[in-house]
């Protein structure tokens, strides 16, 4: 399992027990920040965790659509409609 961050999120807003499920690298003030892996790494995880807006990063890499055999949007009543559009427009084939 993967959960994706928005770069802009702090390494100290994060659950200590989430962090293994994270990757982050040090930006041009020396501070921990969240990014994604490379594609060759991503590409591993069964299962990945992020929000409407960050799972864009993905498409940054190279996930094409198409990629994902499942999409779930949790608390999809909360979100806007052109929130729950970013990963359906970015990662459903067809």
């Amino acid at each position: 399992m993967f959960h994706v961050y928005a770069p802009s999120r702090y390494k100290n807003q994060v659950p200590d027990e989430l962090e293994p499920y994270t990757y982050y690298h040090n930006d041009l003030d020396d501070r921990p920040s969240f990014s994604v892996p490379l594609f060759v790494v991503m590409k591993r995880f069964r299962v990945i965790v992020s929000t409407c807006i960050s799972v864009a990063m993905l498409t940054g890499i190279g996930i094409t659509r198409g990629h994902f055999t499942h999409i779930f949007v949790d608390e999809a009543g909360q979100a806007t409609e052109p929130e729950v559009f970013v990963p359906v427009k970015t990662l459903v084939d067809g």
